[in-house]
């Protein structure tokens, strides 16, 4: 492999005549998510919330997260469509970190409670963190 071509994005370039397969097609919307995080990650330099993921108390052991938007380190889109209820579990006596992390490639996402001293992913946008026993959000990473 070349040298700087492990980032260089494969693209099936249609030609009259060729039919393109389901991959093809697959591998072209893929292609579209890979430039526009490597757009990001190498232009901008941002990662983190961009709009939206407010996370509140929504009682007992539980966290409401709204709809949003995020940039992962690497770049990648992370969006948010429904407002995400999400509870602590009964063992988790300590903080617990808040975060969104990508699906897939594209910009589907999800968010999760991750206990304290969990490393989680390397992609991890992190919201908030939530004390279950004291029922306390704090902000911000």
């Amino acid at each position: 492999m070349a040298p700087g071509s492990r980032d260089r994005v494969a693209r099936p370039v249609p030609e009259p005549g060729v039919w393109l397969t389901s991959a093809d097609i697959r591998d072209l919307a893929a292609a579209d998510a890979r430039h526009l995080a490597r757009h990001t990650r190498a232009a901008h330099r941002t990662w983190g919330v961009v709009v939206g993921l407010d996370v509140v108390w929504a009682g007992g052991r539980r966290v409401a997260v709204s709809p949003g938007v995020a940039l992962t380190r690497s770049g990648e889109l992370v969006v948010i469509g429904t407002e995400t209820v999400l509870t602590a579990h009964q063992e988790a006596s300590g903080p617990v970190s808040v975060v969104a992390y990508p699906e897939c490639v594209g910009p589907r996402g999800r968010t999760v409670l991750r206990a304290a001293g969990d490393p989680g992913g390397p992609d991890d946008v992190p919201l908030a963190v939530f004390h279950p026993g004291d029922r306390v959000v704090e902000h911000g990473d």
